[in-house]
């Protein structure tokens, strides 16, 4: 953005004269004639040969041409045949035809190509309008600045001294083939004073950082700042956000976004959803609060992590990137659901740790300890770890019991999603309703104690076999001696009323729509190159010739 208005600044900057009636003075012709009538109105003619050519004057600026018509009365002037304009601080402007209008003190310059050009910039163009007394410059029918390897073109632009705005609107589009990077918009204002540049209207901005389409925004040259206005989507080889707006200052490689933002990590092939995003793209870094949302999708599964803020660091050095959830944590997949305040996940190897009372749910089972974590593989569980006080219940899909197993710390292995093993170390206890085979009818509870206990089960997540490795006290209660609270073991909570739902899950969810990726946009020129004869032709006709420099420099002297 810096090299745009760089362009910008590079054009219009013309020094004036104070904004009154100044008189245009003969500097010099190869013949002059006096009383010349066109239209019944007298005029100086001026002519030029091959030694002199008609020169004139307003204040310190030049102006040159094969044939000049003076009014005598208003100080109107008409000049033809490669008109010259040299302005003192080295501006020059040339054309065909030069209609300079006293009374205004506005000057027109007409041609095939009209080239205001100064030791940097140029702009072609086939009609320039120019305000000599107030500094003020326009071109309304397609204009091209060029800068170095870079071009902009618009079907009009404006400057404005007195306002110190420079405008360029309709099909605006800029290219830099080396810096490699491309614009298009429908106006572009630069305002001088506060060194802000605003683009009103929907704008596309590709870099070698990526690319950015927004309805409207701004860009501060003092700060390096774009502000976006409106829904803006950003991509980069890195990321791609959706927002309704942004801030990012690319000095400090730092933003900030807002309304239904959606942030899209590529290597992680990952979502977040919130409705503020904080983000360090130089650390790799995000925070995002407001119903904040992961969305993860696997082969089979999706991953969803909900929380009041998601914060995202990356280990540069090792590559390694960590999610940190914080407060009213939820987890939703199809094969697990979960709940506490605090949540760690590790990206690279798809580790999950939960902390501060947390529960999971797995089909008809629920796991609650001080601490769990499970790794993750496709967005299913492999294994869990559950870690001081660890407790699973299981509701019994016959009896309306839930057969329980507690312990110090436990490990459950899942298959296919389903639960197949739970180890638990210290401490164990167990609850087992038992149902006859043949009518399902409430046979009685086992009631196990055992320092070290495996329980089996089968596809169905049904717990089908127990083995106890060291010491075991068991007994069978019938169901005529079982009495409550014994069917529940000291610390026994149903939480299943507490599973977050889908339709909870995707109310975070901003954005429905699909994401599709920008087609990359490459710097290009807008317009086809002019045949080198012609452009030849061009850079001649913009460079005054050195014995006009010379009379203004002495006029200057003066």
């Amino acid at each position: 953005m810096k090299y745009i208005i760089a362009l910008i600044l590079g054009i219009f900057f013309i020094q004036t004269t104070q904004a009154q009636i100044t008189k245009v003075e003969i500097v010099k012709a190869a013949k002059l004639n006096l009383n010349v009538m066109v239209d019944g109105i007298s005029h100086k003619e001026l002519t030029s040969d091959s030694t002199k050519r008609a020169t004139l004057k307003r204040d310190s600026t030049m102006m040159y041409s094969d044939r000049a018509l003076l009014e005598d009365v208003t100080n109107n002037l008409k000049a033809y045949g490669n008109i010259l304009i040299v302005n003192p601080n080295g501006v020059t402007l040339t054309g065909d035809t030069l209609i300079y209008t006293s009374a205004t003190g506005i000057a027109e310059v007409r041609g095939e190509e009209v080239v205001l050009k100064d030791s940097s910039t140029t702009l072609i163009t086939d009609r320039l309008y120019y305000d000599m007394a107030t500094g003020d410059a326009r071109y309304q029918t397609g204009g091209i600045v060029t800068r170095n390897t870079t071009e902009l073109t618009s079907e009009k632009g404006y400057y404005y001294r007195f306002q110190q705005i420079v405008t360029f609107k309709g099909e605006v589009e800029l290219n830099d083939s080396v810096k490699v990077q491309h614009l298009e918009t429908d106006t572009l204002v630069y305002n001088t004073i506060n060194e802000v540049a605003y683009f009103p209207k929907k704008t596309l901005i590709s870099t070698q950082d990526g690319d950015v389409i927004t309805e409207a925004g701004e860009f501060d040259t003092k700060t390096s700042t774009t502000t976006s206005r409106g829904e803006t989507h950003i991509e980069s080889e890195e990321y791609i956000l959706d927002a309704g707006n942004v801030r990012d200052n690319k000095n400090q490689g730092v933003g900030f976004a807002k309304k239904d933002v959606r942030l899209y990590s590529i290597k992680e092939n990952s979502y977040i959803y919130a409705d503020e995003i904080e983000y360090s793209k130089s650390a790799g870094n995000s925070k995002a609060y407001g119903r904040a949302l992961m969305e993860r999708p696997g082969d089979n599964d999706t991953l969803y992590l909900a929380a009041d803020t998601l914060i995202s660091v990356s280990d540069t050095v090792n590559n390694v990137k960590t999610l940190y959830a914080y407060h009213n944590v939820m987890i939703y997949s199809k094969q697990m659901l979960g709940v506490c305040d605090s949540l760690v996940y590790m990206y690279s190897d798809s580790m999950l740790y939960l902390y501060h009372d947390p529960v999971l749910w797995s089909d008809q089972s629920q796991i609650v300890a001080d601490t769990i974590s499970a790794s993750i593989r496709n967005n299913s569980i492999e294994k869990m770890y559950m870690d001081q006080d660890a407790f699973l219940i299981q509701k019994d899909s016959i009896l309306n019991y839930f057969n329980q197993i507690k312990g110090r710390n436990m490990v459950a292995n899942f298959d296919s999603s389903y639960l197949k093993k739970v180890d638990v170390d210290g401490n164990g206890q167990c609850l087992y309703f038992v149902a006859s085979e043949k009518d399902s009818v409430f046979m009685g509870m086992n009631k196990i104690d055992c320092s070290s206990m495996v329980m089996v089960f089968a596809d169905s997540n049904k717990l089908s076999k127990m083995h106890f490795l060291y010491k075991p006290d068991a007994q069978f209660i019938p169901p005529h001696e079982l009495e409550e609270p014994a069917t529940r073991l000291p610390g026994f909570q149903n939480r299943f009323e507490e599973q977050p739902t889908f339709p909870v899950i995707l109310s975070r969810k901003r954005r429905q729509d699909q994401l599709i990726p920008l087609e990359k946009k490459t710097a290009h020129k807008a317009t086809p190159e002019p045949p080198e004869e012609k452009k030849e032709m061009l850079l001649e006709k913009g460079t005054p010739k050195q014995e006009d420099l010379e009379i203004a420099d002495k006029l200057e002297e003066e």
